[in-house]
C-alpha cells in the first residue's frame, strides 16, 4: 500500500513540477518537516537507519508519516500551480501543531485497514 501511495504522490508531483530531482526535497519539506518529532526518530531509529540512505518511501512505514503524505498527494491534486498549492498547505495543521481532527483521522485509519487487492 505505502508503494502506491507514493506512485500517486509522485505521479501528482509530476503533473505540477518538471523538475523531477527535487521530489526527495519537495518531500523533505512539506511531509517530513510537518511530522512530530518522535514520529520522525521512530523511522530514523528503526535497525539503525543512517539518514542519508533513507528514501521518503522508507518513511512511509510509520502511519503519521504516511497519512501526512496522503493529505499532501490530496492538496497537490486538488492545485492548479505551487501557489495554489502552497495556500492549501497553509491551511491544514501541520502534525508538529496537532489538533486533533478525530472524524478525519478515523475515516483514514479505516481506509488504511483495507486489505492490498
Amino acid at each position: 500500500m505505502k508503494k502506491k501511495i507514493f506512485k500517486e504522490f509522485e505521479n501528482q508531483y509530476k503533473k505540477k513540477f518538471t523538475d523531477i530531482s527535487l521530489l526527495d526535497k519537495f518531500f523533505e519539506k512539506y511531509v517530513l518537516n510537518a511530522i512530530k518529532d518522535t514520529d520522525l526518530l521512530k523511522e530514523l531509529n528503526k535497525n539503525n537507519r543512517n539518514i542519508n540512505s533513507l528514501k521518503p518511501l522508507d518513511y512511509l512505514e510509520n502511519e503519521a508519516i504516511l497519512l501526512r503524505t496522503i493529505k499532501i498527494t490530496v492538496l497537490l491534486e486538488l492545485s492548479k500551480d505551487f501557489d495554489e498549492f502552497k495556500k492549501f498547505d497553509e491551511r491544514i495543521q501541520k502534525d508538529k501543531e496537532y489538533i486533533p481532527d478525530m472524524e478525519f483521522e478515523r475515516i483514514m485509519k479505516s481506509l488504511l485497514s483495507v486489505p492490498n487487492e
